[in-house]
């Protein structure tokens, strides 16, 4: 209200103050409880003046009152979506995120094929026993006499070729002889030797346990 007087100050200098006063006692009821006075004359034409600037005025309030509880309204949306936002992240933060699984290369899945079914690892630091095959011997005797000779070997082989090359070695020492085999066998593992060797002989080149049938000199050796 004080803005409308202060808008109409020159309108109320014109005139006296007994309409002036009519006029204002006639904008508040209006504007209180809606009546509408009954002026005649320069009295109705400057009710009518006032009248139209107070129904401006009012549904100018109306539609700032109708903004601001609009803004306020989406305010408050706004605030409710940022808490659940919120509230989302909270609960997010509580479960752990789903691990998105990673394409594992050919090549290392077959190597753990492999070793899936190998044979489990040795301890560390230590070799796996090294079991030798006898299959290239055909001769069942040669064969179990030098199996006998890598069971007792007081330095055991460790590879396959190093079985193989010792029994050619043998059969080279004994000039293919079984017997003799054997007994460069048994010379070893009495004396707990890691190789074989021929047998031993006299300065003669003959066997110290060799059996000659004649005079010591025919022979020509020493005993």
């Amino acid at each position: 209200m004080t803005m409308f007087i202060a808008d109409f100050e020159e309108m109320f200098n014109d005139i006296d103050n007994e309409t002036a006063g009519k006029m204002i006692k006639a904008m508040v009821k209006y504007h209180c409880k809606g009546e509408i006075p009954s002026f005649l004359g320069i009295e109705k034409a400057l009710w009518g003046v006032l009248k139209d600037h107070l129904d401006r005025q009012e549904a100018y309030a109306v539609e700032q009152s109708r903004k601001r509880k609009k803004t306020k309204g989406e305010q408050k949306e706004t605030k409710g979506e940022q808490k659940e936002t919120k509230g989302e992240q909270k609960g997010n933060k509580s479960q752990p995120p789903i691990p998105i699984p990673i394409p594992i290369p050919i090549p290392i899945l077959r190597e753990r094929e492999k070793s899936t079914f190998q044979d489990p690892p040795t301890p560390q630091g230590k070799r796996p026993r090294f079991k030798p095959s006898f299959t290239f011997i055909e001769n069942k005797e040669w064969r179990e006499l030098w199996e006998h000779w890598v069971s007792n070997k007081s330095s055991p082989y460790r590879k396959q070729v190093g079985v193989e090359t010792g029994y050619k070695n043998l059969l080279k020492l004994s000039s293919d002889d079984l017997e003799e085999a054997r007994e460069i066998i048994d010379q070893s593992i009495g004396n707990e030797w890691a190789g074989l060797f021929q047998l031993k002989t006299n300065g003669n080149g003959f066997r110290k346990d060799s059996v000659f049938f004649g005079t010591a000199e025919e022979a020509n050796f020493e005993l």
